[in-house]
């Protein structure tokens, strides 16, 4: 996977993965949610998501991203995101790739640190071989943060029309759980409304609106009616994933984009075989800070960090 995205120089991309990962974290972040006994489910979203959110949101996120035989991607992370979009996320990835060509196995684990301070750039920190390499990737957008976070009502009222279904799953007297559909459309209009036109990737970012377009995202989102917080939230993000993955086969078939005949096979198990699922789970202490990994701040500057690890997630160990 990393090593498509070396191939396409899809920094634009990383950040637009990353805005979605940030994005679910800012979106329902957890502010009071006012007691109804409406059943309706589009009502009791308005109610939670109008509600003002607290200035820090703290939470453990998982995302599980895999593909047939061909690999494994868990990504398990704790972090915190203040009211500047400001934030700082600690985890790993634990992942595990098979060749399609030589049937043969690699697996490692790849500790991971990213900070972001307000609308600056976001450093990302990555330990390969017990040494840290540091390099600066496009932050997210704090204007889309903003829009994402306000407590504007003209502005959140726009938003809500991000969601275009919802119903309530389970209401009892601790718990609502509510299931939102996503318009795809709108997503990708947000993403063009931010996107930086003259960034890198642009293939694989015009399939990634295309493929948002073609395809809705779902969330489960459960709150805890006695505190008035966000427990978790669930989206599944594999219609789209597989979606993309297809339109950049078909770009490549076009001419559009040279790719390996690896990188087509990997393409293809995403396209048809894929699934990808986040999760987040939000802390109750709004005061809780993400401490640096030992050694970290010792990082050697390597702009090429993404590309070495693109190598490393695909160079199978003979044994």
């Amino acid at each position: 996977m990393m090593k498509i995205l070396e191939s396409l120089k899809s920094r634009k991309l990383s950040k637009i993965m990353a805005a979605a990962v940030v994005g679910g974290s800012l979106l329902f972040g957890g502010g009071d949610v006012l007691a109804a006994e409406n059943p309706d489910g589009m009502f009791a979203f308005r109610q939670s998501y109008l509600a003002s959110p607290p200035d820090t949101r703290a939470f453990k996120q998982i995302i599980s991203f895999f593909g047939g035989t061909v690999f494994q991607a868990d990504i398990n992370s704790e972090g915190v995101i203040l009211n500047d979009a400001s934030m700082r996320i600690n985890g790993t990835l634990n992942w595990t790739y098979t060749s399609p060509q030589t049937k043969q196995t690699t697996n490692f684990a790849i500790p991971f640190y990213v900070v972001q301070d307000g609308g600056s750039d976001m450093n990302l920190f990555v330990q390969r071989n017990r040494t840290w390499s540091k390099m600066a990737l496009p932050g997210f957008p704090s204007a889309l943060a903003n829009a994402l976070k306000t407590t504007d009502p003209t502005i959140m009222q726009e938003n809500m029309k991000a969601v275009k279904e919802a119903k309530i799953f389970k209401d009892d007297a601790n718990q609502r759980i509510l299931q939102l559909v996503i318009d795809g459309n709108y997503a990708a209009d947000l993403l063009a409304k931010y996107d930086d036109k003259n960034a890198d990737g642009a293939i694989a970012n015009s399939n990634l609106k295309k493929a948002l377009r073609e395809n809705d995202a779902f969330i489960t989102w459960t709150v805890n009616k006695n505190t008035g917080r966000t427990v978790t939230t669930v989206i599944e993000l594999t219609d789209i994933m597989r979606s993309f993955a297809r339109g950049m086969l078909d770009d490549s078939a076009a001419g559009k984009v040279k790719l390996t005949q690896e990188e087509m096979s990997l393409l293809d198990t995403i396209g048809y075989y894929s699934e990808f699922h986040y999760s987040v789970t939000y802390q109750n202490n709004a005061d809780s800070s993400i401490d640096a990994p030992a050694n970290v701040m010792k990082a050697v500057e390597n702009d090429s960090v993404l590309d070495d690890l693109a190598r490393d997630m695909t160079v199978v160990v003979k044994k």
